[in-house]
């Protein structure tokens, strides 16, 4: 499914991806593919139809990561979100000081406690590099 992003505050490098020809491309740049599973979606709706996802940054060494954290729970007010909606949803996203990712993967994994899990166009986690 694809949620078309209300506000943009894009940079002009987040705005271009990469084509396998190695060359750059314009990017829609008010959008990000959201790649759900139907548990997870109907798991944010009976929470109250808003997901949460913001990125963590951990040190490791000189090399740092960044994870993602996703809650139906509001994680306070030190966030910077940005709004994308769709199928009855609204997605709020704080990529700190990374760059928007061209998909967004939600899926629910359990059996006895259900957890939303986000990953960054398909990764559990980013390098500090990137």
């Amino acid at each position: 499914m694809r949620w078309p992003s209300l506000p943009a505050r894009i940079s002009d490098a987040s705005s271009r991806s990469p084509r396998v020809d190695g060359q750059l491309r314009r990017a829609h740049a008010c959008s990000v593919r959201i790649e759900a599973t139907p548990e997870a979606v109907e798991y944010v709706r009976s929470g109250g139809g808003v997901l949460y996802v913001w990125t963590v940054k951990m040190e490791y060494g000189y090399h740092p990561a960044y994870f993602l954290e996703a809650s139906i729970d509001a994680p306070g007010p030190v966030h910077d979100f940005q709004r994308f909606e769709g199928e009855g949803i609204v997605l709020l996203l704080d990529c700190g000081d990374r760059d928007l990712p061209e998909s967004m993967h939600l899926d629910l994994p359990g059996v006895f406690r259900k957890r939303i899990r986000a990953a960054w166009n398909g990764h559990s986690f980013m390098p500090g590099d990137a």
